[in-house]
């Protein structure tokens, strides 16, 4: 392979700590997010995630490889993620379903190409709205299930999901929980607004969970599936339960 870059040509690939289809998945692309060529091993590519700088393996078969003009024009025309659950597109190789967070031309409608794949979508994403809040964006994924190293709307990790929601406002996060909070700003409990970032650690002090505040005495997370908890001064409370899930160890505004 001469190529250098990559674009995902699937609806989400799943990349892997090593080269192997039964090595951990560590974090997952989606359509037409993209990616550098570090190295390759017969189908298994060493990879770079050119929004969080990420590694890992995946295999040649899902991304479109492709010279730096092409890969630089795509990702100029290529702005609009994805809103709904799931978008059905026809091709000349059959049919997809491009999920939550994917990225298409602003102009996907009218059709549009990646490599030699042709796609027409089959339905309308939803308006996008201005001004859209970070809180208004996280709950179109509550109830999606926890899945370690997802990013996508089949199955996302806290990290992932917290990824995901600020890339929707162009903004890049850093991939694991650990990395993320050492972004932004730390902020006192009493100054909490909406979109602010809980961060949470083990009996070590390890950071080892994230999620998304709403300003209103709860938090957006992962955790078994996307859902709304209450948060104290100390923590998540299941609001089934009532019982704690989480020690809360910082909270930063990005």
């Amino acid at each position: 392979m001469t190529a250098k870059y990559g674009i995902i040509q699937v609806a989400h690939a799943p990349i892997r700590a090593t080269d192997s289809d039964t090595s951990e998945i560590v974090t997952q692309l989606l359509f037409g997010e993209g990616l550098t060529i570090l190295e390759q091993k017969n189908q298994w590519v060493r990879i770079q995630c050119v929004h969080d700088k990420y590694e890992g393996w995946m295999d040649e078969k899902q991304f479109y490889a492709c010279d730096e003009d092409n890969f630089h024009w795509w990702r100029k025309m290529s702005t609009r993620r994805i809103q709904e659950h799931a978008i059905p597109f026809h091709t000349n190789e059959g049919p997809y379903h491009l999920y939550r967070g994917s990225l298409v031309p602003e102009e996907y409608f009218n059709g549009f190409e990646l490599g030699a794949i042709q796609f027409r979508a089959l339905q309308k994403d939803l308006a996008l709205q201005r001004n859209q809040s970070i809180v208004e964006i996280a709950q179109m994924y509550l109830n999606t299930p926890y899945l370690w190293g997802g990013r996508s709307a089949t199955g996302i990790d806290c990290s992932g999901y917290t990824q995901m929601v600020f890339a929707f406002l162009g903004i890049d996060l850093s991939r694991d929980a650990s990395q993320q909070v050492n972004q932004g700003k730390e902020v006192e409990f009493k100054e909490i607004q909406a979109g602010d970032l809980a961060f949470f650690s083990n009996a070590a002090g390890k950071v080892i969970h994230v999620g998304i505040l709403t300003g209103q005495g709860t938090i957006l997370h992962a955790h078994g599936k996307v859902v709304e908890d209450p948060i104290k001064t100390d923590g998540i409370y299941k609001k089934h339960s009532g019982l704690k899930s989480h020690n809360l160890l910082t909270i930063k505004r990005i």
